[in-house]
C-alpha cells in the first residue's frame, strides 16, 4: 500500500512538474482568500514550484485527491514548493467552503474563484500548448 501511494505521489508531482515547465510565463491572478481578502499569486507562490489545484465541494475526484495534496504539501514545503487550493464553488456553495476545508484538514493556502475566471484562464493557457 505504501508503494502505491509513493507511486501516486511521483505521478502527480511529475505531471505538475511538466505543467510547470510548460508554463514558461508565470501565471498572474488575484483571488479572495477565506477571509474575503484579495491575495495575489506572486505573494503566494513557492520559490521553485507552485501547485494550483482547482476543486469544488461537490466534486468527488477533487475530494479524493485532497488528502494526497495535504501529504505532498507537508513533504515538499521545505523544498520551495507551495500548494494553492482554489475553490470553484458557485455562489450557492460559498457558505460551505470554510467548513469543508476544515473537515478535510487542508493544510495549504485556499482561495475562492466563484466566477471561475482564473480556472478558465488556466484552461485556455493549457489549450495553447
Amino acid at each position: 500500500m505504501h508503494s502505491v501511494i509513493e507511486k501516486k505521489n511521483a505521478a502527480v508531482l511529475g505531471l505538475l512538474l511538466l505543467v510547470a515547465v510548460i508554463h514558461a510565463q508565470e501565471p498572474v491572478f488575484r483571488l479572495r482568500d477565506l477571509d474575503n481578502q484579495w491575495q495575489e499569486y506572486g505573494d503566494l507562490k513557492g520559490n521553485k514550484l507552485t501547485v494550483v489545484d482547482f476543486w469544488a465541494t461537490w466534486c468527488q475526484p477533487c475530494v479524493r485527491v485532497i488528502p494526497l495534496l495535504n501529504k505532498m504539501a507537508g513533504e515538499y514545503a521545505d523544498r520551495g514548493v507551495s500548494f494553492i487550493g482554489v475553490s470553484i464553488d458557485g455562489p450557492r456553495n460559498q457558505s460551505k467552503i470554510s467548513s469543508f476545508i476544515h473537515s478535510m484538514g487542508i493544510n495549504y493556502i485556499s482561495m475562492k474563484d466563484s466566477g471561475r475566471a482564473t480556472k478558465q484562464s488556466f484552461r485556455n493557457t493549457l489549450k495553447s500548448f
